[in-house]
């Protein structure tokens, strides 16, 4: 039984996953076999945190709404749609000017939903400080790949390393 920080696990996991999904390392059968009994372990974790942090349905109402405001006040163009620009709405002029007055009074009548989502945030970002305890399938040395690992690569892994 290992204790980690379930930021921690994300962070595992994302790794595995890649290096799963890329095919970038030629990997042993029992080598394999422990990266995806550790991938198992990990994501019903992960869907744990997940669930907890998704936002409300009054939450997800509102953001609907913010983006159609942002819509609204967005440069246009030539087409008569919205210019995006680093995946926002291109706001300028007196259309940022008056998006900002509409959004401040948006915002203060969704106060109570704006509370709620920060406060759910943070507490999600409290959980993912906490150590969840967690039995991951250990790797002995002998069944990792001889080449593509990198020190950098061993280090995020050094959690499943059985050390003899």
């Amino acid at each position: 039984m290992k204790k980690l920080q379930a930021v921690d696990l994300f962070r595992i996991l994302k790794y595995l996953e890649q290096r799963v999904d890329s095919g970038e390392l030629t990997v042993k059968t029992k080598f394999s076999y422990a990266i995806l009994t550790n991938l198992a372990v990990l994501e019903s974790l992960i869907e744990i945190i997940k669930k907890v942090s998704d936002p409300s349905e009054d939450f997800k109402k509102y953001d609907i709404e913010r983006v159609e405001l942002a819509k609204k006040y967005s440069e246009k163009g030539g087409d008569g749609q919205p210019i995006v620009e680093n995946n926002s709405y291109k706001l300028v002029g007196d259309g940022l000017t008056k998006f900002n007055e509409e959004f401040e009074k948006f915002k203060e009548l969704n106060k109570d939903t704006l509370d709620k989502r920060v406060k759910q945030l943070k507490e999600v970002e409290e959980l993912l400080q906490e150590d969840v305890e967690v039995t991951l399938q250990k790797v002995k040395l002998d069944i990792l790949p001889e080449e593509g690992l990198t020190p950098a690569m061993l280090k995020i892994m050094n959690v499943i390393l059985e050390k003899e």
